[in-house]
Protein backbone atom coordinates (compact mmCIF):
# COMPACT_ATOMS: atom_id res chain seq x y z
CA UNK A 1 0.00 0.00 0.00
CA UNK A 2 0.86 3.16 -1.02
CA UNK A 3 2.45 5.94 2.05
CA UNK A 4 -1.14 8.12 0.91
CA UNK A 5 -3.22 5.21 0.67
CA UNK A 6 -1.82 4.11 4.14
CA UNK A 7 -2.60 7.47 5.33
CA UNK A 8 -5.84 7.65 4.25
CA UNK A 9 -6.80 4.61 5.48
CA UNK A 10 -5.51 5.24 9.04
CA UNK A 11 -6.55 8.88 9.13
CA UNK A 12 -8.18 8.68 12.77
CA UNK A 13 -5.35 6.72 14.03
CA UNK A 14 -2.97 10.27 13.34
CA UNK A 15 -4.91 12.58 13.96
CA UNK A 16 -5.23 11.06 17.36
CA UNK A 17 -1.55 10.05 18.40
CA UNK A 18 -0.72 14.16 16.56
CA UNK A 19 -2.97 15.66 18.78
CA UNK A 20 -2.66 13.73 21.98
CA UNK A 21 1.32 14.02 21.41
CA UNK A 22 1.34 17.66 21.39
CA UNK A 23 -1.21 18.32 23.93
CA UNK A 24 0.54 15.68 26.39
CA UNK A 25 3.81 17.18 25.44
CA UNK A 26 2.97 20.79 25.87
CA UNK A 27 1.61 20.24 29.24
CA UNK A 28 3.81 18.09 30.91
CA UNK A 29 6.46 21.00 30.01
CA UNK A 30 4.60 23.63 31.37
CA UNK A 31 3.81 21.30 34.59
CA UNK A 32 7.41 20.27 35.23
CA UNK A 33 9.02 24.03 34.40
CA UNK A 34 5.98 26.61 35.69
CA UNK A 35 4.00 27.66 38.84
CA UNK A 36 0.59 28.12 38.73
CA UNK A 37 0.06 31.52 37.91
CA UNK A 38 3.42 31.93 36.48
CA UNK A 39 3.21 33.96 32.87
CA UNK A 40 5.70 34.04 29.52
CA UNK A 41 4.73 36.50 27.14
CA UNK A 42 5.67 35.63 23.75
CA UNK A 43 3.95 38.18 21.68
CA UNK A 44 2.01 40.90 22.86
CA UNK A 45 -1.11 39.35 22.20
CA UNK A 46 0.15 35.67 23.01
CA UNK A 47 0.99 34.32 26.62
CA UNK A 48 2.17 31.04 28.15
CA UNK A 49 0.07 31.02 31.28
CA UNK A 50 -0.27 28.46 33.37
CA UNK A 51 -3.27 27.71 35.15
CA UNK A 52 -5.62 24.44 35.99
CA UNK A 53 -8.96 23.54 36.40
CA UNK A 54 -11.39 20.89 37.37
CA UNK A 55 -11.91 19.39 34.14
CA UNK A 56 -14.53 22.00 31.69
CA UNK A 57 -13.14 23.40 28.65
CA UNK A 58 -11.61 26.79 28.52
CA UNK A 59 -10.76 27.05 32.46
CA UNK A 60 -14.74 26.16 33.35
CA UNK A 61 -15.67 24.56 36.68
CA UNK A 62 -17.74 22.43 37.64
CA UNK A 63 -18.28 22.75 41.42
CA UNK A 64 -16.55 20.53 44.43
CA UNK A 65 -15.69 16.79 44.22
CA UNK A 66 -19.13 15.87 43.34
CA UNK A 67 -19.49 17.93 40.57
CA UNK A 68 -15.84 16.88 39.37
CA UNK A 69 -16.52 13.13 39.46
CA UNK A 70 -19.53 13.33 37.58
CA UNK A 71 -17.74 15.57 35.09
CA UNK A 72 -15.18 12.92 34.75
CA UNK A 73 -18.03 9.64 34.15
CA UNK A 74 -19.86 12.12 31.50
CA UNK A 75 -16.82 12.95 29.35
CA UNK A 76 -15.57 8.81 30.33
CA UNK A 77 -19.58 8.19 29.10
CA UNK A 78 -19.06 10.69 25.77
CA UNK A 79 -15.41 8.92 24.53
CA UNK A 80 -17.13 5.99 24.56
CA UNK A 81 -19.86 6.89 22.69
CA UNK A 82 -17.55 8.95 20.24
CA UNK A 83 -14.99 5.86 19.14
CA UNK A 84 -18.35 3.41 18.84
CA UNK A 85 -19.57 6.10 16.51
CA UNK A 86 -16.01 6.81 14.65
CA UNK A 87 -15.03 3.74 14.19
CA UNK A 88 -18.73 2.81 12.25
CA UNK A 89 -18.09 5.71 10.11
CA UNK A 90 -14.17 5.12 9.52
CA UNK A 91 -15.46 1.72 8.47
CA UNK A 92 -17.31 2.46 6.16
CA UNK A 93 -14.86 5.28 4.78
CA UNK A 94 -12.28 2.12 4.45
CA UNK A 95 -14.45 0.27 2.78
CA UNK A 96 -15.03 3.43 0.35
CA UNK A 97 -11.58 3.56 -0.33
CA UNK A 98 -10.65 0.19 -1.16
CA UNK A 99 -13.96 0.37 -2.93
CA UNK A 100 -12.75 3.01 -5.36
CA UNK A 101 -8.97 1.77 -5.68
CA UNK A 102 -10.36 -1.47 -6.95
CA UNK A 103 -12.32 0.63 -9.58
CA UNK A 104 -9.57 2.64 -10.39
CA UNK A 105 -7.27 0.12 -11.06
CA UNK A 106 -9.99 -2.32 -13.11
CA UNK A 107 -10.24 0.92 -15.48
CA UNK A 108 -6.83 1.32 -15.51
CA UNK A 109 -6.17 -1.84 -17.08
CA UNK A 110 -9.25 -1.94 -19.36
CA UNK A 111 -7.00 1.35 -20.66
CA UNK A 112 -3.75 -0.37 -20.79
CA UNK A 113 -5.36 -3.49 -22.66
CA UNK A 114 -6.91 -1.18 -25.26
CA UNK A 115 -3.79 0.66 -25.81
CA UNK A 116 -2.06 -2.37 -26.16
CA UNK A 117 -4.26 -3.80 -28.75
CA UNK A 118 -4.34 -0.54 -30.63
CA UNK A 119 -0.81 -1.23 -31.06
CA UNK A 120 -0.84 -4.69 -31.55
CA UNK A 121 -3.30 -3.58 -34.85
CA UNK A 122 -1.48 -1.22 -35.93
CA UNK A 123 1.21 -3.03 -36.90
CA UNK A 124 -0.21 -5.72 -38.66
CA UNK A 125 -2.05 -3.27 -40.82
CA UNK A 126 2.02 -1.47 -41.26
CA UNK A 127 2.02 0.93 -38.85
CA UNK A 128 -0.49 3.17 -40.15
CA UNK A 129 0.02 5.97 -38.05
CA UNK A 130 2.78 7.51 -39.91
CA UNK A 131 0.03 8.21 -42.66
CA UNK A 132 -2.50 9.22 -40.46
CA UNK A 133 0.09 11.99 -38.44
CA UNK A 134 0.55 13.14 -42.78
CA UNK A 135 -2.87 13.79 -43.05
CA UNK A 136 -3.47 15.60 -39.85
CA UNK A 137 -0.68 17.74 -41.04
CA UNK A 138 -1.55 18.37 -43.92
CA UNK A 139 -4.91 19.61 -42.59
CA UNK A 140 -3.87 21.86 -39.98
CA UNK A 141 -3.75 21.63 -35.87
CA UNK A 142 -7.25 19.57 -34.80
CA UNK A 143 -9.42 22.32 -33.25
CA UNK A 144 -11.53 21.45 -29.57
CA UNK A 145 -14.54 20.85 -31.51
CA UNK A 146 -13.46 18.28 -33.82
CA UNK A 147 -11.92 16.17 -30.57
CA UNK A 148 -14.49 13.39 -29.20
CA UNK A 149 -14.02 14.51 -26.00
CA UNK A 150 -13.55 17.78 -25.11
CA UNK A 151 -11.22 19.00 -22.20
CA UNK A 152 -14.37 20.14 -20.16
CA UNK A 153 -15.92 16.63 -21.11
CA UNK A 154 -13.09 15.05 -19.51
CA UNK A 155 -12.52 16.34 -16.56
CA UNK A 156 -16.26 15.36 -15.43
CA UNK A 157 -15.17 12.02 -16.44
CA UNK A 158 -14.89 8.94 -13.66
CA UNK A 159 -11.53 9.29 -12.22
CA UNK A 160 -10.64 12.93 -13.28
CA UNK A 161 -11.37 15.14 -10.07
CA UNK A 162 -11.47 14.57 -6.48
CA UNK A 163 -14.49 13.54 -4.57
CA UNK A 164 -15.31 15.18 -1.56
CA UNK A 165 -17.35 11.88 -0.28
CA UNK A 166 -15.75 8.01 -0.32
CA UNK A 167 -18.66 5.81 -1.79
CA UNK A 168 -19.19 3.00 0.34
CA UNK A 169 -20.59 0.26 -1.24
CA UNK A 170 -24.00 0.13 -0.82
CA UNK A 171 -24.10 4.26 -2.27
CA UNK A 172 -23.60 5.07 1.21
CA UNK A 173 -21.29 8.50 1.44
CA UNK A 174 -18.93 8.91 4.28
CA UNK A 175 -16.81 12.76 3.39
CA UNK A 176 -13.81 12.98 4.73
CA UNK A 177 -14.12 15.98 6.96
CA UNK A 178 -16.20 13.50 9.07
CA UNK A 179 -13.79 11.56 9.89
CA UNK A 180 -11.22 14.71 10.63
CA UNK A 181 -13.85 16.28 13.03
CA UNK A 182 -14.98 13.27 14.68
CA UNK A 183 -11.20 12.71 15.50
CA UNK A 184 -10.40 15.54 16.36
CA UNK A 185 -13.26 15.90 18.96
CA UNK A 186 -12.38 12.30 20.29
CA UNK A 187 -8.46 13.58 20.70
CA UNK A 188 -9.20 16.56 22.49
CA UNK A 189 -11.57 15.05 24.75
CA UNK A 190 -9.67 11.68 25.86
CA UNK A 191 -6.61 14.84 25.80
CA UNK A 192 -7.92 16.09 28.89
CA UNK A 193 -9.44 13.02 30.03
CA UNK A 194 -5.87 12.06 30.78
CA UNK A 195 -5.32 15.02 32.91
CA UNK A 196 -8.34 14.32 35.04
CA UNK A 197 -7.73 10.79 35.48
CA UNK A 198 -3.71 10.51 36.08
CA UNK A 199 -2.34 13.89 36.22
CA UNK A 200 -3.46 13.90 40.13
CA UNK A 201 -1.43 10.53 40.54
CA UNK A 202 1.93 11.26 38.76
CA UNK A 203 2.53 14.96 39.47
CA UNK A 204 3.11 17.15 43.00
CA UNK A 205 1.09 20.35 43.32
CA UNK A 206 2.41 23.07 41.75
CA UNK A 207 1.36 26.56 43.90
CA UNK A 208 4.27 28.23 44.78
CA UNK A 209 6.78 25.93 43.76
CA UNK A 210 6.96 23.90 40.21
CA UNK A 211 5.47 20.25 40.20
CA UNK A 212 7.93 16.99 40.59
CA UNK A 213 6.81 13.85 38.52
CA UNK A 214 6.17 10.85 40.80
CA UNK A 215 6.69 12.42 43.97
CA UNK A 216 7.55 10.47 46.89
CA UNK A 217 4.37 10.95 49.06
CA UNK A 218 2.54 10.07 45.75
CA UNK A 219 0.40 12.47 43.67
CA UNK A 220 -1.90 15.91 44.82
CA UNK A 221 -5.40 14.20 44.02
CA UNK A 222 -7.14 10.66 43.57
CA UNK A 223 -7.89 8.68 40.06
CA UNK A 224 -10.18 10.86 38.12
CA UNK A 225 -9.92 13.77 40.24
CA UNK A 226 -6.84 15.46 38.50
CA UNK A 227 -6.87 18.73 37.50
CA UNK A 228 -6.25 20.04 33.39
CA UNK A 229 -3.56 21.85 32.71
CA UNK A 230 -4.08 24.84 30.65
CA UNK A 231 -1.21 27.38 29.27
CA UNK A 232 -2.49 29.12 26.27
CA UNK A 233 -3.82 32.86 26.54
CA UNK A 234 -4.40 35.42 23.98
CA UNK A 235 -5.23 38.87 25.34
CA UNK A 236 -6.12 40.44 22.02
CA UNK A 237 -8.01 43.77 23.06
CA UNK A 238 -8.02 45.39 26.76
CA UNK A 239 -9.91 48.48 27.79
CA UNK A 240 -12.63 49.75 29.40
CA UNK A 241 -16.12 49.86 29.20
CA UNK A 242 -17.92 52.68 28.88
CA UNK A 243 -19.40 55.01 31.94
CA UNK A 244 -23.11 54.54 30.71
CA UNK A 245 -23.54 50.98 30.69
CA UNK A 246 -24.96 48.86 33.57
CA UNK A 247 -23.59 46.77 35.74
CA UNK A 248 -20.11 46.75 33.88
CA UNK A 249 -19.56 50.19 33.59
CA UNK A 250 -15.97 51.76 33.77
CA UNK A 251 -14.82 48.13 34.52
CA UNK A 252 -11.87 46.62 32.75
CA UNK A 253 -12.77 44.20 30.00
CA UNK A 254 -10.20 41.48 28.22
CA UNK A 255 -10.49 39.71 24.99
CA UNK A 256 -10.50 36.69 24.75
CA UNK A 257 -10.20 36.32 28.14
CA UNK A 258 -10.08 32.22 29.10
CA UNK A 259 -6.84 30.23 28.93
CA UNK A 260 -7.19 27.06 27.04
CA UNK A 261 -5.02 24.11 25.81
CA UNK A 262 -4.02 22.28 22.52
CA UNK A 263 -7.20 19.47 23.61
CA UNK A 264 -9.72 21.97 23.72
CA UNK A 265 -8.50 23.40 20.47
CA UNK A 266 -9.05 20.26 18.95
CA UNK A 267 -12.41 19.80 20.26
CA UNK A 268 -13.76 23.49 19.28
CA UNK A 269 -12.11 22.92 15.80
CA UNK A 270 -13.52 19.24 15.52
CA UNK A 271 -16.85 20.96 16.38
CA UNK A 272 -16.57 23.78 13.63
CA UNK A 273 -15.68 21.46 11.09
CA UNK A 274 -18.73 19.09 11.81
CA UNK A 275 -20.74 22.03 11.95
CA UNK A 276 -19.66 23.74 8.46
CA UNK A 277 -19.63 20.63 6.48
CA UNK A 278 -22.24 18.17 7.58
CA UNK A 279 -25.40 19.83 6.83
CA UNK A 280 -27.23 16.51 6.24
CA UNK A 281 -27.35 15.80 9.98
CA UNK A 282 -28.31 19.48 10.98
CA UNK A 283 -31.07 19.77 8.21
CA UNK A 284 -32.20 16.20 7.11
CA UNK A 285 -32.65 16.40 2.99
CA UNK A 286 -36.73 16.07 2.16
CA UNK A 287 -37.23 12.84 -0.10
CA UNK A 288 -39.20 13.87 -2.85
Amino acid sequence: MKPRAWCKHHLPLLILLSVLLLDQGSKFLVKLNMQIGDDIPILSWFHIHFLENEGMAFGLSLGEEAGKLLLSLIRLALIGLLIWYLGKANKLYRLALTASSATGQQSGGQESGNGQRLQDKQAEEGNPASGSEQASTEEGPATGTDSPCTEKESRKAPGNGSSKKAQAPGGLAVKTSLIVSLSLILAGAIGNMLDCAFYGLIFSESYFHVAQLFPEGGGYAPFLFGHVVDMLHFPLFQGSYPEWMPLVGGKEFLFFRPVFNLADSAVTIGFLIFLFTQRSFWWPEKKA
